[in-house]
């Protein structure tokens, strides 16, 4: 059975289909990851990217480290931004609950 692995160029997953040459001519399609909800981003992506932001690297480490270091196609410089936007309401919510918390206690 042939197959074909492709990178999708979302973060650290991939895509594989393989190709059967038998009599039913099959073809199985294998995403890694899930896409988000609206978007066309997977969701290992996502968890990547913001991993490696929530653990103070930004989109150069990111980069260099799936793109150079791994070989793997990740998301570019813009879509990058787009996961700080996303991240920064709940991470502001954490913080600012955790003061709360101290200032009680």
């Amino acid at each position: 059975m042939p197959s074909k692995v492709e990178p999708n160029g979302t973060g650290g997953t991939l895509n594989v289909t393989f190709f059967c040459s038998g009599c039913d001519k099959r073809i199985v399609n294998f995403r890694g990851s899930a896409l988000v909800e609206g978007t066309k981003r997977t969701v290992v992506g996502l968890a990547l990217a913001v991993a490696f932001f929530v653990t103070g690297h930004g989109y150069a480490k990111f980069s260099k480290t799936l793109r150079q270091c791994l070989g793997i196609s990740c998301i570019s410089k813009n879509p990058s931004y787009e996961v700080i936007k996303l991240v920064y309401p709940h991470i502001t919510d954490i913080l600012d609950g955790m003061c709360e918390e101290e200032k009680k206690g």
